[in-house]
């Protein structure tokens, strides 16, 4: 993404829509980003290497919701 980081793509897209759940995918771990990612209105943040049990059960909980 050219000029933009995963932070400025969640700002963008809640501009556009508030009550959309965005997912954070990253390989890092760091306390702060997560704290940033919630409050930029993240609904959940998953570290890489991706476990696809919890990655499946993460989607299917905010799937469920809708």
């Amino acid at each position: 993404m050219s000029g933009m980081d995963g932070f400025a793509v969640l700002e963008r897209v809640k501009e556009i829509d508030r009550n959309v759940n965005v997912i954070m995918i990253t390989a890092s771990e760091d306390k702060n980003s997560i704290v940033k990612a919630k409050k930029l209105g993240a609904s959940d943040y998953i570290t890489k290497p991706l476990d696809l049990e919890n990655l499946y059960n993460t989607l299917s909980t905010y799937l469920e919701k809708e």
